[in-house]
């Protein structure tokens, strides 16, 4: 059975789809001037076009012949680990250290300064992987909801490995 999502006011049913969320996750990640991705909406797979490739040509043109098939992966870049990192310094951080930490994240070349700060506390980098890593795939799951899909093992989905 489809699971309902509602779209401005209205449910609608999910496509169930075998959907590599592996590999959409790294396409996100990976997503730059030259390196596309591009979700194959019949089969799930992730079709990844590198510039300057072999293949380039004929995956661009496997792509603008079904534009109805593919849709493009969309980057999950700095603006959006910024917008987490926010987020998860408010949630697991207290006092000064988080004062410092939430002023740094927007400072032009800070923001690895603020990754590095937490890489001392052991546990508070795995905390901070998880919660990377969970805001990713949330992200990704509505995105796959907008497109009216969602992936056949919702469950796995949202779990670590």
């Amino acid at each position: 059975m489809d699971a309902p999502h509602v779209r401005r006011g209205r449910s609608v049913e999910l496509r169930p789809v075998d959907v590599d969320m592996d590999a959409l996750e790294l396409s996100a990640r990976d997503a730059s001037d030259v390196v596309m991705s591009h979700l194959d909406m019949q089969s799930g797979e992730v079709l990844v076009i590198v510039k300057g490739e072999p293949d380039e040509r004929l995956l661009k043109e496997r792509v603008r012949q079904d534009k109805k098939r593919f849709r493009k992966v969309p980057p999950f870049g700095l603006s959006e680990e910024r917008q987490l990192l926010r987020e998860f310094l408010a949630q697991e951080l207290e006092g000064s250290a988080r004062d410092l930490l939430m002023r740094l994240v927007d400072e032009p070349g800070a923001f690895h300064a603020c990754l590095t700060a937490l890489k001392a506390d052991a546990q508070l980098w795995r905390l901070w992987e998880r919660f990377e890593g969970q805001g990713l795939r949330v992200s990704l799951l509505a995105w796959l909801a907008s497109l009216g899909v969602r992936p056949n093992l919702m469950l796995s989905a949202l779990m670590d490995e």
